[in-house]
């Protein structure tokens, strides 16, 4: 047989094998150094290797210490029910002598928006101030979860303050301020002025007169989830009052947010007839072709998008010698996907098993992310959004040693503090998808 129709076979044969691509080699950028000359060698590109996408929810992801707190509830489509409530403690004012003749005015939350929002502004919204009743408590001594629960009671006694019916303003940068209610104001006023001796460190006033609070959104009566700042400046609980003498004093003492560590989001997903209800744990996967040839990643409640190439193996029994020169992973987001909620400008792929455990991220040699970058068609508004990846050293690494383990896939997830911190979220089109569904590009030389 000649060198040229060889070179057919060749192709012939790595197209039916969809996508195998084979190395030992792990230098593979000395590739000029030692093909030059070499009057065998055949450049190939290969589109047709199969790309297997399906949808994980992981068990838990960590949302405290990031300073932002998501506070709402709103319905997806696609995604179900999302609801988000906030845990935090707070500290003692710095300054902090009350005389005996002051007078107590009120008290108020006050927040600041962050920018963040997901849902519908334009219709009102309700949020509960109530204090905790436990102790915020790590359940692994270092992170709070969006799974992670904190005692407090929804009763009436315990409801500190309202805000209702108003219309949020998340890009204004102003701030919301709720009013708490006078009995607890008054207590906490009184105590802190006949008995300063309880008021000298944070831990005796969290044990003593609160643990914390607890914002919690009225499901009936939200439909957007809302990000504010948790810092120390821009979170307060406040005490106003006032001190007379010849001319009168208006005062007020904050209470600021101390322990950023002890303020995490309490984030829930509610699928119930959707597809994602099939996910119960960390190891189940939800194929594209059983979700309306969709795959999910949102930010907050865990899911994350899981690829695999199921066939990338059969290239190593290929009988000629090869390289990778290049891979490039092209995912395309639903057409229209973006119009209630803005797509991620960059992805980053992380490296999975069996299990769906996430083991690291996809990086370069100065181990930086891979980034997934983001492309965008702005005179022709009907085409899709699509991310491309550089795998090529994942492939490299996959390869390696003549065994391609199909348990090993990759997730499409955001960097930790968007993936811990927002509700972002990406519809990808997969099998079962009548739009063009992912792509592997592949660059390979073959040589004698």
């Amino acid at each position: 047989m000649g060198r040229g129709l060889k070179w057919i076979s060749g192709i012939y044969i790595l197209c039916i094998f969809l996508g195998g691509c084979k190395s030992s080699d792990t230098n593979l950028f000395l590739l000029g150094n030692d093909l030059v000359g070499n009057p065998n060698t055949n450049l190939v590109e290969i589109d047709t290797c199969t790309v297997y996408f399906s949808t994980i929810k992981q068990d838990s992801i960590a949302t405290s210490n990031y300073s932002k707190l998501l506070v709402g509830f709103y319905t997806d489509g696609n995604l179900g029910n999302i609801k988000c409530n906030t845990v935090f403690s707070l500290g003692l004012p710095t300054v902090r002598t009350i005389e005996s003749t002051d007078l107590f005015d009120s008290m108020r939350l006050t927040l600041r928006y962050s920018g963040d929002y997901y849902g519908d502004t334009t219709k009102p919204q309700t949020i509960r101030v109530y204090k905790l009743s436990g102790e915020i408590t790590f359940p692994d001594g270092k992170y709070m979860y969006n799974t992670s629960r904190t005692p407090y009671n929804s009763d009436s006694a315990s409801l500190l303050g309202t805000k209702t019916s108003w219309y949020p303003q998340p890009r204004s940068g102003q701030t919301v301020s709720i009013k708490i209610n006078d009995n607890f104001g008054k207590y906490l006023f009184n105590e802190f002025r006949d008995h300063p001796e309880n008021f000298t460190t944070n831990d005796i006033f969290l044990l003593q007169y609160l643990y914390g609070l607890y914002l919690a959104v009225d499901t009936t009566q939200s439909h957007v989830v809302i990000g504010y700042k948790a810092f120390d400046s821009t979170l307060m609980f406040r005490l106003y009052f006032h001190r007379q003498g010849l001319t009168t004093s208006n005062l007020e003492y904050d209470f600021p947010l101390t322990n950023s560590s002890k303020q995490y989001n309490q984030i829930s997903g509610y699928y119930s007839d959707l597809p994602l209800s099939l996910l119960k744990t960390q190891r189940d996967r939800l194929q594209s072709s059983k979700s309306n040839g969709e795959s999910y990643m949102q930010a907050g409640v865990g899911l994350m998008t899981r690829i695999d190439f199921p066939y990338m193996g059969t290239f190593l029994e290929f009988p000629r010698k090869g390289k990778i020169l290049s891979a490039q992973l092209i995912i395309k987001a639903e057409l229209g996907s973006d119009e209630t909620i803005p797509l991620p400008d960059s992805l980053i792929l992380f490296t999975t098993d069996k299990i769906n455990r996430v083991n690291g991220y996809l990086a370069d040699r100065n181990l930086n992310y891979i980034f997934g970058i983001k492309h965008k068609d702005d005179i022709h508004s009907d085409l899709p959004i699509y991310y491309t990846f550089d795998i090529t050293s994942y492939l490299f690494s996959e390869l390696a040693g003549n065994f391609y383990n199909t348990d090993h896939g990759l997730l499409v997830g955001l960097t930790t503090t968007r993936y811990t911190s927002t509700l972002s979220r990406l519809i990808l089109t997969g099998q079962g998808n009548e739009n063009e569904v992912p792509k592997l590009n592949i660059k390979y030389v073959f040589y004698e």
